[in-house]
């Protein structure tokens, strides 16, 4: 049972971030691409993630989704129905469709071109490397225009499927973000550069021909006849006149509630991707004057939009799919939504099953018997926000937000069905099932104990205000409460109507997670790593040993011997605690991105709950005694990178590039500079080429 127990200050973090950060806050880094492993290998993907993206094709709509992309049959645009899926090997970005190929953007990754002749069983044709990071695609019968950050706009010809290859580039002056190709002319989104219009009659030798300098980041361009509208992030739209492509001009701006991502236009009215502030739909009919006629304010943070008609489909990020009617546009109405799973917080596996909460409330069940083809059964609505998520027989209990527990019945997997729901105080973090009891860690209210002997009828037996409750494991009576900075909590539950306090572990760590084996507590302790502590006397505890390889431990799964560990910040840990005086590491692999729940099968599957990505899940491969920390320090030629007051330092030879990437996983440089002042203390990866070879780490920046 695998644990979502994210500190209200790491939560209000992660919202600050994806709200108010400057563009790069979308940078998303391929999280199958591990800095380093230690025997342990990435298998494959378990499940979708954030909603992207999304293209409209006649009847069908793609969607990027996490790590991979769905399928709609949107015949019927109120009701979009899921018809196919196909999983890649990186997050993606978007999605493009030309004929019976579908281009998805992959970031670093490059870019994936897949099959959709049978739309239903969507096959990759083939990965591609392009150079940058591929941001978005479109393309004709003949070649494929990339829109790749700071490689500029690469060209591919892609005619004949069995030898594509890059014919042409240009390196913008900016970070190309999006492209739109009309005739022999590509307008690119260039961020902080504006629009860039590049001549590209002649393939192999695009040329720029006029740039216009917009006051915000420019991140989408769409063009209808001589209209070019600039979605400016921050700045909201810019409408430029291309009738002259070589000298655009200002027509209007509008500043836009939130931050314009992605818009669309028809003949009289502009549809944005407004970021919180959902669809706004503006007024051009009278240029140069530009209002707000409509909008519809969605319940995500809508960051793509198809426009079919006066449909609006909206790529609503944690809020799936969303249909917008538009027929209207001073009263704009959502008439359908098909809500995808997003991002997973905590994971619990049952024999080859794989029962995953996430944060907009999905249930998700996958068969994981073969883990590198696992299958989604079934996904249910069960709460606001899913925490984490335990299973015994034919029940699933799901810890939420809103506070609830939700019991659900999947006697038959591909048809789950919500048994009962109560509602507890404060935010329901963790639980445990005892017998016929389910033990519950509460944020703001501590332990609460239910009674789950009918889960059809749950009934609230007792709690104990203990403070806070992020993990929880019961062991015989004693209930272990890991309650953040207050340390490790033991409660007396032999009455589950009464429970009392027992007594507590001294500490200065900040404890996310526990589990108890035998005579010892394994506590994820944050940045104090793995704790373990002698609890055979529970009224004198003892810490007994630490591994602090682990840069912030956040949550934790004992399978025979082996305490699998996620790192808040850089993977997964296997340790060996056959020894609880002297734990090693056995396998580690670290990736970029945040990591929360994880839970192992007994065949050495690891399954993690990985922001942007979905579930992922690993192959854990034999035992070492310790972790090797020189990796390719031996190398002479490696660059040196460390901080200082200046910020992060590089030095070496031959350096061609630097990235700097934070630890949520998104770029905060790219560049060439060998002194990067990163604007913030914490851990940072880095990835600096020099000569012909990449050098990746991390570095703590103070």
């Amino acid at each position: 049972m695998k644990s979502r127990k994210l500190p209200p200050a790491i939560i209000t973090l992660s919202v600050i971030l994806f709200l108010s950060s400057g563009v790069y806050a979308f940078e998303l880094i391929p999280s199958n691409n591990g800095v380093d492993s230690l025997n342990a290998n990435f298998i494959s993907v378990c499940t979708h993630g954030q909603t992207n993206g999304v293209c409209v094709d006649d009847t069908l709509l793609y969607s990027a989704s996490g790590f991979s992309m769905l399928v709609f049959n949107v015949k019927d645009a109120n009701q979009p129905i899921l018809i196919g899926e196909f999983f890649s090997k990186s997050s993606v970005r978007s999605v493009s469709v030309n004929g019976d190929y579908a281009y998805l953007s992959l970031g670093s990754s490059g870019l994936a071109v897949v099959d959709i002749s049978n739309p239903e069983t969507p096959v990759l044709s083939e990965y591609l490397s392009v150079a940058g990071s591929v941001r978005e695609c479109v393309a004709d019968d003949s070649f494929a225009y990339v829109a790749s950050d700071y490689a500029g706009l690469r060209i591919i010809s892609i005619a004949d499927s069995s030898s594509r290859a890059e014919v042409g580039s240009y390196n913008t002056s900016g970070n190309a973000w999006e492209v739109f190709v009309k005739d022999t002319l590509a307008y690119v989104a260039d961020n902080a550069t504006g629009l860039t219009v590049l001549n590209i009659k002649d393939k192999t030798s695009p040329d720029s021909v006029a740039n216009y300098n917009t006051s915000g980041s420019a991140v989408g361009v769409f063009v209808k006849d001589t209209i070019c509208v600039v979605s400016d992030y921050a700045s909201g739209v810019v409408i430029l006149n291309v009738k002259n492509p070589l000298s655009p001009s200002l027509i209007a701006t509008f500043n836009t509630s939130g931050n314009a991502f992605k818009s669309a236009a028809d003949d009289s009215f502009v549809y944005v991707a407004d970021g919180v502030y959902g669809v706004r739909v503006l007024d051009i009919s009278a240029l140069p004057a530009v209002s707000e006629m409509g909008y519809y304010n969605t319940n995500g943070y809508t960051t793509h939009l198809a426009l079919e008609g006066k449909t609006v489909y909206a790529a609503d990020y944690y809020d799936g799919i969303r249909v917008i009617d538009a027929s209207d546009p001073s009263s704009c109405a959502e008439t359908g939504y098909y809500l995808t799973p997003s991002e997973p917080y905590g994971v619990f596996v049952d024999s080859a099953t794989a029962y995953v909460a996430d944060y907009s409330g999905m249930m998700e069940i996958v068969d994981v018997t073969d883990p590198f083809n696992p299958n989604t059964l079934s996904t249910i609505k069960v709460c606001t926000a899913g925490y984490n998520i335990t299973a015994r027989d034919n029940f699933a209990f799901s810890a939420g937000y809103d506070n609830s527990i939700c019991a659900v019945d999947v006697t038959d997997k591909s048809n789950p069905l919500i048994a009962d729901s109560i509602y507890l105080d404060g935010d329901a973090r963790d639980l445990v099932i005892k017998d016929s009891l389910l033990f519950v860690a509460e944020n703001f209210g501590g332990l609460y104990i239910v009674d789950i002997s009918d889960p059809y009828n749950m009934v609230s037996l007792g709690s104990y205000d203990n403070g806070r409750g992020y993990g929880i494991d019961v062991q015989d009576t004693i209930a272990f409460i890991a309650g953040g900075s207050g340390g490790l909590d033991f409660l007396n539950v032999k009455n589950p109507s009464s429970p009392s306090y027992i007594g507590y572990a001294e500490s200065y760590w900040n404890a996310q997670d526990v589990k108890v084996s035998g005579d010892y507590a394994f506590v994820a302790a944050g940045d104090s790593g793995l704790v373990v502590y002698d609890i055979s006397n529970i009224l004198s505890p003892s810490e007994v040993s630490k591994l602090q390889d682990i840069s912030f431990a956040y949550s934790i799964s004992i399978k025979d011997s082996i305490a699998y560990i996620s790192d808040f910040n850089n993977g997964f840990f296997a340790v060996n605690i056959s020894n609880p005086l002297t734990p090693t590491v056995s396998a580690y692999y670290f990736r970029y991105g945040r990591n929360f729940g994880i839970d192992a099968d007994a065949e050495g599957n690891v399954f993690v709950a990985a922001e942007y990505a979905g579930l992922l899940a690993y192959k854990k491969e034999g035992e070492v005694s310790s972790v090797d920390d020189t990796r390719e320090w031996n190398d002479p030629l490696a660059p040196v990178v460390y901080a200082s007051s200046e910020g992060i330092i590089i030095e070496g030879d031959d350096i061609e590039s630097v990235k700097i990437i934070d630890a949520s996983g998104r770029i905060v440089y790219s560049g060439k500079k060998k002194s990067v002042n990163v604007g913030k203390s914490g851990v940072f990866f880095y990835s600096v080429t020099a000569g012909e070879k990449e050098y990746r780490g991390k570095v703590l920046s103070w």
